[in-house]
């Protein structure tokens, strides 16, 4: 895990799929559409609400809490990621 400054996802298209912290589910397609690399995902959390997208090899979520950007996690695997990101604000 490592954590980023903040990396612009808006120039991609969102992928009509969701990650979700509920059941700690990904739909199906998603890790494929994100590892393209032209797409970003959301993903839901009860604590925050996130963006996550695929570049230099690593899924990068950007965590965002009361509608502010916090901080961009990064790690190898999708689950990584979403295992750094709810270890910091919550598996709910």
């Amino acid at each position: 895990m490592e954590i980023e400054m903040r990396t612009p996802w808006e120039e991609l298209p969102e992928f009509d799929g969701a990650i979700s912290n509920f059941d700690f589910s990904v739909d199906a397609g998603v890790e494929d559409a994100l590892r393209s690399g032209k797409y970003h995902c959301h993903y839901a959390g009860w604590n925050f609400s996130g963006y996550v997208w695929f570049e230099n090899d690593r899924f990068k979520c950007e965590v965002w809490t009361y509608n502010v950007p916090r901080q961009v996690i990064a790690a190898e695997t999708l689950d990584g990621m979403m295992r750094a990101v709810s270890s910091q604000y919550g598996y709910e």
